[in-house]
């Protein structure tokens, strides 16, 4: 019983670990999206400001 406890208490404390590693993963993955869309913002302006000159 105390042996099946402790595999409980050392998974819950895993489980933590992993949720934080997985909310950091997300949060670059939506920095690099937001990043992708404006370099393409960025990209279709000076494009549109090259054809005006």
């Amino acid at each position: 019983m105390d042996e099946r406890d402790e595999e409980l208490s050392t998974l819950q404390k895993e489980g933590k670990g992993n949720e934080e590693v997985q909310a950091g993963i997300e949060e670059l993955e939506e920095d690099k999206r937001k990043s992708g869309e404006e370099y393409e913002e960025k990209l279709d302006e000076e494009g549109f400001d090259f054809g005006i000159e």
